[in-house]
């Protein structure tokens, strides 16, 4: 998915990829995801395993371990290719 209106809470900006754990909605359980940052500030997620119930305009949080990475707004979903 692309995730917008990005708030990094851990770092000021994302360099590179990060792999995180992204809680979609808000009583979903966490899920293995990469980050990457593209144009605009925004973020590509890619998980792990194809994730369901992933609608524009709602929220999604990242974690690292026991520490909040941040949030956003999800944009728009991808295809559910997997890497």
């Amino acid at each position: 998915m692309i995730a917008e209106d990005v708030n990094l809470i851990l770092f000021e900006e994302l360099t590179g990829s990060m792999e995180v754990e992204a809680q979609v909605r808000y009583n979903g359980k966490p899920a293995r995801a990469i980050l990457d940052s593209i144009a605009g500030g925004a973020l590509k997620v890619r998980f792990f395993n194809p994730q369901r119930s992933i609608t524009p305009g709602q929220a999604v949080v990242f974690y690292h371990g026991d520490f909040l990475v941040g949030g956003a707004t999800i944009g728009r979903s991808l295809n559910n290719t997997q890497f």
